[in-house]
Order: structure tokens, then sequence, then C-alpha cells
């Protein structure tokens, strides 16, 4: 499988965030450690916060092109009422690399292939930020 152009594909984020009128900032991918970024979200769900915490590294990294360093951590913590030394900590366990490869595995059998990859309970799948509004569509006609 090709990889994406990664001039297009900031291009493509920046497009996006525009539509959806939110900041945006490409992270220097040089510097950007997405498999301890991702570690570090999978610690803060395992202490009650992933949510919460995810979405603080997340705004952290894409509105200010941060997420290299402990301190990055350390603030989407405290955003996340989460203790970021802690969160730091169980970045390397084995409770935490457990279940980042249980997730993996878990989103392999279920057919993802891609970020954001959405499995319903039914076993469909909504793949791609731009499938957004079609996902939104179909859990709303659930209601």
């Amino acid at each position: 499988m090709a990889s994406m152009n990664p001039a297009y594909r900031r291009l493509d984020a920046e497009r996006w965030a525009a539509f959806y009128g939110i900041p945006y900032q490409d992270p220097d991918g040089d510097r950007f450690d997405s498999l301890r970024n991702a570690l570090a979200c999978v610690a803060a769900r395992l202490m009650g916060h992933g949510a919460a915490f995810a979405a603080a590294l997340f705004d952290i990294v894409f509105t200010g092109a941060a997420g290299y360093s402990d301190e990055d951590f350390v603030a989407a913590a405290a955003r996340a009422g989460l203790d970021g030394r802690a969160v730091i900590g169980a970045i390397d366990t084995a409770a935490t690399r457990g279940e980042h490869q249980r997730a993996q595995d878990d989103s392999v059998r279920s057919g993802a292939f891609g970020v954001p990859t959405f499995v319903l309970e039914t076993g469909e799948m909504f793949w791609g930020q731009d499938s957004l509004p079609l996902l939104r569509h179909r859990l709303l006609s659930q209601v």
C-alpha cells in the first residue's frame, strides 16, 4: 500500500480545519513520536480519563505543534484531571503496552485499515474523517 504524500496530507488537514473553523498546525513528523503519544493515551484510559486526555493532547499537538516532550503529557494530563507524572510513568508498563496491542489487534479483526475508523456494534464500519457526517446521520437515525 502506498503511503499518502505528506504535503498533500497536510494540505488536506488544513482544508478540513478551515472547513470546521478550528485552528490547526501540523506537527513536525521528524520529532513527533506517534507511538509514545498513543501509549500515553492508553495509559490515561487505564486511569479512567482516556477521552479527556486524548482530547487535550490532540489540542496541544495540532494547535501548538507540540506533543514532543513529557511536559506536553503533563499539560494534557492536568487538563484531564490526571497526575502527569503518573501518566508518564505508566507509558512503558506491560499493562499499557498490552492494552495498546489488544486495541490494535481488535482493530485489525474488525477490519479497520486507517485512522479514523469507527465500528458500530452491528459491525458497520465508517472510515475517514470525511465519513463523519455519514456516521452522525447513522447514529441519529437509530434514536
